[in-house]
């Protein structure tokens, strides 16, 4: 995930950990330095949502199950859900400010407000059945299209 500043957070599942890097050009090259690694951070599947300066992933993989995350765009860990919710390999998308997140399990979708402070959910609404919810979001012209395995659904989220 780019986040600006020659910054790229990169982050892996089987325990691959995360880092933060920053890449600068310097005399016709580029150079690559190492901001930080962290165990606290295993996305198996999706790149993280950054809003207002911290980074909004689900933390999850084979060995992981930290649920959703927040964290501090210097490493800090600022919250995790762990399995209450847990979102599994579930995708998220940002939505007018708000972080729309599937339970890749269960197929639930959560509104979550995004906040350092704690896990703020305002809303949620079951819609799919499978156990592996775990493709990507899109969202277009008040529009969202989900999926698992099985089902591809899109709810008007401006004319419900």
């Amino acid at each position: 995930t780019a986040i600006g500043d020659g910054r790229i957070f990169i982050t892996g599942g089987y325990d691959a950990g995360s880092a933060m890097i920053k890449v600068t050009a310097e005399g016709g090259a580029f150079k690559v330095e190492e901001l930080f690694t962290t165990r606290e951070c295993n996305s198996q599947t999706h790149p993280p949502i950054i809003a207002d300066g911290y980074l909004y992933v689900n933390s999850n993989s084979n060995s992981a199950r930290d649920g959703m995350i927040c964290m501090s765009l210097d490493g800090k860990l600022m919250w995790k859900t762990q399995s209450n919710p847990w979102f599994e390999r579930g995708g998220h998308i940002m939505i007018d400010g708000l972080i729309v997140n599937q339970e890749g399990d269960k197929g639930n979708l959560r509104l979550i407000e995004p906040s350092p402070e704690g896990y703020k959910e305002i809303a949620q609404a079951h819609y799919l059945e499978s156990k592996q919810a775990w493709a990507p979001q899109a969202f277009s012209e008040g529009k969202l299209i989900i999926r698992d395995q099985k089902t591809m659904m899109c709810l008007d989220l401006v004319n419900p």
